[in-house]
């Protein structure tokens, strides 16, 4: 079905953190990622400004055009973005189009400061999924997923287990998670401290259903050993990762 100048409104719930906002405008089509760590203004407003990439999102040949606007009211401070953005994707080849609105207070893993993290394809199924940052805690940050449908919608797409967004965490020691793309679909990946000599690690492998749900394939489960300080070994370290095809390899 092709999407005749529809546009759909999703909002997710704004993350609210007790943090300051943040942002800095992307250059169009920026690829590259690295830990933000460019200087930002105490406070200033970005409403407005907008990011500009291209991606394959519907599954079709060719690539659609993909642009971020900030709303009335966002802010960037010590390097958190904090409000409203619509994200608006012109498909190629016509006049079709989808939007998708985001809350969030975010604290960018790209320079210069941007909402994308990037465009991959999580459920294997034709067409990638747009992640963009969510929120931002300790240790921990949090991407939203948006997917084309063939109805013209650009729709929340929830990780396993119903989850709204796809939280990476890095506290080494303590608990570790993150997510892998597979031939078939993702997988998480987690080691949790159990306060004893022996931390957990659990992998549990998914794949895209008939019925559009997540679906488990696979479950491992096993101890590994943790040193004097009740660190698990250093390779779960990875686990604190977005590994997926055009997602930066550091998120945190």
């Amino acid at each position: 079905m092709k999407l005749i100048a529809c546009g759909t409104v999703i909002v997710s719930a704004l993350a609210t953190l007790g943090l300051l906002p943040a942002a800095a405008r992307a250059p169009a089509g920026a690829a590259e990622a690295s830990v933000s760590s460019e200087p930002s203004a105490v406070y200033r407003s970005l409403a407005g400004e907008q990011w500009h990439y291209r991606a394959q999102i519907d599954g079709r040949d060719g690539l659609d055009d993909i642009t971020i606007t900030a709303q009335p009211g966002f802010t960037l401070s010590y390097g958190f973005g904090l409000g409203q953005v619509l994200v608006h994707v012109d498909f190629n080849g016509g006049p079709a189009f989808a939007e998708a609105w985001q809350d969030l207070s975010y604290y960018s893993v790209r320079t210069p400061w941007t909402p994308w993290l990037g465009a991959t394809d999580l459920d294997r199924r034709g067409g990638q999924e747009i992640l963009l940052g969510f929120s931002t805690g300790p240790h921990t940050q949090s991407f939203s997923a948006y997917s084309y449908r063939s109805n013209g919608e650009l729709l929340t797409f929830r990780a396993p287990r119903r989850s709204e967004s796809w939280m990476v965490n890095s506290s080494y020691g303590t608990g570790t998670s993150g997510w892998r793309c597979t031939r078939r679909g993702v997988q998480s990946r987690a080691v949790s401290a159990s306060g004893n000599a022996t931390a957990r690690v659990k992998l549990i492998t998914y794949k895209m259903g008939r019925n559009g749900q997540w679906r488990s394939t696979k479950r491992v489960v096993h101890p590994v050993h943790v040193d004097a300080q009740g660190n698990p070994p250093a390779y779960t370290a990875k686990y604190a990762r977005f590994a997926c095809p055009g997602l930066p390899k550091r998120v945190l």
